[in-house]
């Protein structure tokens, strides 16, 4: 959805920044009109996942954690927008979500990422939305949990990596991944104009 938010208004943009109107308030205003539907589609994915899966944890925690995934991804497709020509960020956000999903260290394994690509791997993983997402669900899911289940979860999230502590972190980390991918989208879109202005 974020997709189109910027990539098929490029030359209203274009013609908006050149004629002296604010970029920066036409990018405030088309992210302030785009929240709705970040509000609104979480519930229609948690729709289907929650009545299917039946997850332990509550569905406000679980709305609060895929809304925080929904919004990271939102700006990197303002990211994928700003730059690629619309036929070309469907690819591009596509080969994004990919690469972000390998590197969220299940499959390789955050220690495979380490071993295989040394401090990059480690960084990549860090900044990683699928990363702070999977292992936000994994912990709050398990901690809800019977505390017989406590060994297997334990030796689970010790191969993983994952901290019984990730929640708040997870979805602080998700919200600044958005706002950091915004604030990128902004100076892209910026930069993108003055070029075509020029």
């Amino acid at each position: 959805m974020s997709l189109s938010t910027f990539g098929r208004e490029r030359t209203v943009f274009w013609r908006e920044a050149s004629s002296g109107l604010s970029p920066l308030a036409y990018f405030l205003g088309k992210n302030i009109a785009d929240l709705p539907r970040q509000l609104i589609l979480p519930i229609f994915y948690l729709s289907m996942y929650y009545t299917l899966l039946q997850p332990q944890m509550s569905a406000a925690t679980l709305y609060l954690i895929v809304f925080a995934g929904a919004f990271a991804t939102w700006g990197m497709g303002y990211c994928v927008s700003a730059v690629l020509s619309p036929g070309l960020a469907q690819v591009g956000a596509i080969v994004l979500a990919l690469a972000w999903t390998t590197l969220s260290g299940i499959t390789p394994t955050r220690g495979e990422l380490r071993q295989n690509l040394g401090g990059l791997g480690t960084a990549l993983n860090s900044i990683s939305y699928a990363r702070w997402m999977t292992e936000t669900l994994f912990v709050e899911e398990v901690a809800s949990w019977p505390p017989g289940w406590a060994p297997e979860t334990d030796a689970q999230m010790s191969t993983l990596g994952f901290d019984r502590s990730a929640k708040a972190t997870g979805v602080a980390v998700l919200f600044a991944i958005g706002i950091i991918s915004r604030v990128l989208a902004y100076v892209l879109m910026v930069v993108v104009a003055r070029r075509k202005i020029e």
